[in-house]
């Protein structure tokens, strides 16, 4: 299987990827509490997962790399 994460490639590979103009898909996710059952970078996992499977599947046809998750606002309870 290909990689597709970016932190687990190395600056050749990235610059390969770049050279071949690869499509970068980039988490985006909020930071909040879930309850006493889920961690408050669950939001951050699940988009960082969705996009790696979606890159994985993009990778078949067009090169395709997904960059470290950002996360973006702060629900407080």
């Amino acid at each position: 299987m290909t990689e597709v994460q970016w932190n687990r490639l190395t600056a050749a590979e990235l610059r390969d990827l770049a050279a071949r103009d690869a499509i970068v898909m980039l988490p985006v996710a909020s930071t909040e509490q879930h309850g006493p059952h889920l961690s408050t970078g669950v939001d951050m996992m699940l988009g960082a997962e969705g996009c790696r499977r979606i890159a994985v599947r993009v990778s078949k046809v067009r090169p395709c790399v997904v960059a470290p998750p950002v996360w973006m606002g702060l629900a407080e309870h």
